[in-house]
Parts: C-alpha cells; structure tokens; sequence
C-alpha cells in the first residue's frame, strides 16, 4: 500500500501535474490521501482545519462535495473512516488534521443491529483472505472483520491503555480507539468492516468490492502495475510474492491451513500438494487419491475445483515440439 500511495501522492488528482515533496500548495484528500494542488480547487484557497476537502475522483465516487463544512458533516453520515489508511507526509503542507490528546469516553458506542446481518455470504465471512476494491487502490488482499470482532479489539485498546504511563504512545493508543469507534458508529447496513494486509488498516467498503481471494487470484495477482513488482514467476509457473509485501503476508496466512481440512500446516510438513490456482496447500491425505499427482498433472484445491469448474487431477498441456509445429498447425487448420 504505501508503495501505491506515493506514487499517487506524486500527482495532483486535477491537473496530474507533479507535486514535489517540499511543495506546500496542496491539499490531502480525506478519504483516498491524495494530493490536489490548492490553485486547482474550485475556489483556489485551502480548506478549513476543521473541514473534510474531496478530491476530484472521491467526489464522484462518494457523491460529496469538494469540501464539506462542519456544519455539513454533523447531517452527513460519514460512511468512510478518513485515518484508516497509511498518510501521506503532512509537513510544510497547507492541510493539517488538529489531534485532541483527550481521552475518549470510555462508555462503549452504540452497536449496529446489521452486524448479525452482513451483506456479504458465508464463504466470504469466513475467509482468511478477499479481494477488496477500495478507492482508486487495485484489488487489495484483505480480511472481513465483523462489527463484534472489531468491537471486542476497542475494548482491548482501552484495556492496554491503562497500562500505558507514556504520554505519546497514550495519545496513539486514544486515536486509534477513536478511529475504530467512529467506524462503529458511522456503519451501515449495506456496508462491511475489512482489514487490509499489509498495514492492518481498517474501512468499510460495499459488499461489490469484495470478491472470492481464489476465483480472481491469477486476475488480480498478476496486475501489471502494481502486483508484476511483488511477483517472480518459477518455471512451473508459480507466482512467488516479494517478501515483506501485503500479498506475502495475505499467502502466508493461507497457507498455514490445509484446504481441505482447514488443519493446521507446519512449516516443514512434506505430505502437502500445492493448488495449481491458487497456490494454497492440501495435505495428501486429503486428496480423493490420497496421493500426490504425477509429474504430468496439475492439482487443484477444493475451492478451485467449485470456481473453475475443473477436477482435483487435470493433465497438464503437452509443449509442442519444434519440428512438429507445422504438423499441429496442420492439424488445428
């Protein structure tokens, strides 16, 4: 993710022209952190502190204004938690966000009565791994997370506070429990909580922004502008994440856990097959053969076999020879 964001904090979201890091005419978007140069504004001049300022794309996406006074913001039911993604350097820059160092009141928010009612199916719940559209981000490896998961998380945060004598990391600890809790409270119906690998961030996104991690692993994967950097290919094909990167950490969870059986994998467990899609591991012993495939064939997962509609063994393709090229093209004409 930061390595997306700055390239994206680069370029004004108007005009793209290029903003340099020491240039102090710019404006944070509130939702995507995007900089927008201030004389491309509509009215050229910087936001109030206590305003909400929308980028040009977050103004179509989100159906907000260029900038949304405080007044406006105490009608609006704010459905996107504006600090919950990684922010861009602030210094020298027009816009800041002014951080009170109170503590937030301790008596828990109102919960939402459409946490037991989630927009999303059950495969998607109870999935370590989904794909989720958020902004102008791509598809980005992240997990559900529920409105009693991320309730129950607050009250440890207050717990963990009052261990905390040091006064910054007080203060830390009082904004994070003050980030989650709006996100409580600003929650609706038609959304869904989600965690971002990479940098645990916290949002709510649409539940058509959420799609199945093993149906769209090769789609999204293998993006070209983002994914082709954290990607080496092997000679079999496989796609082997940088190490460090969200979608290391996203395969690395998966694939503690047999598909199968949902067991637990040792690290240096031998009797596994990997899923030819999707890359996650399967205890031999649960396979319908209850043994490795040949050499010649590719194994598919559970999950994989119901999304490509293929079965757990397929034969791999056969290289073409070079001398009988002209054969096959023959044969295919």
């Amino acid at each position: 993710m930061d390595e997306a964001q700055k390239v994206r904090c680069s370029y004004c979201m108007k005009c793209d022209g290029e903003i340099a890091e020491e240039d102090e005419d710019a404006v944070g978007c509130n939702n995507c952190q995007a900089w927008t140069h201030i004389h491309c504004t509509n009215k050229k001049e910087a936001p109030d502190t206590d305003d909400e300022f929308y980028c040009t794309v977050c103004q179509q996406d989100l159906g907000r204004p260029e900038v949304l006074s405080s007044s406006q913001k105490e009608t609006t039911k704010s459905a996107i938690d504006q600090e919950t993604l990684p922010e861009t350097p602030k210094n020298g820059r027009k816009r800041k966000r002014e951080e009170s160092g109170n503590s937030p009141d301790d008596s828990p928010k109102k919960q939402q009565s459409s946490f037991d009612d989630e927009p999303i199916n059950e495969r998607l719940k109870n999935a370590r791994v989904v794909w989720v559209k958020f902004g102008s981000y791509p598809w980005w490896p992240s997990q559900y997370l529920s409105g009693e998961t991320l309730a129950s998380e607050i009250n440890d945060l207050k717990e963990e506070r009052k261990e905390v004598r040091n006064a910054k990391q007080k203060k830390s600890v009082n904004q994070k429990i003050k980030r989650l809790e709006s996100l409580l409270e600003s929650k609706t119906s038609s959304q869904v909580l989600v965690r971002f690998y990479g940098n645990a961030s916290v949002s709510l996104v649409a539940p058509e922004k959420i799609k199945p991690f093993e149906k769209f692993f090769k789609q999204y994967a293998q993006n070209s502008t983002v994914w082709g950097k954290k990607f080496r290919a092997l000679e079999d094909g496989s796609l082997v994440p940088a190490p460090g990167s969200p979608m290391a950490e996203a395969q690395e969870v998966r694939c503690l856990y047999c598909m199968a059986c949902d067991k637990y994998i040792p690290e240096d467990e031998v009797d596994v097959v990997g899923c030819n899609n999707c890359q996650a591991w399967t205890h031999i012993s649960c396979t319908k053969k209850g043994k490795a495939p040949l050499e010649a064939e590719d194994f598919f997962c559970l999950t994989c076999q119901k999304d490509l509609g293929v079965g757990e063994v397929v034969e791999k393709r056969k290289p073409i020879e070079e001398e009988n090229v002209v054969q096959h093209i023959n044969k295919k004409g």
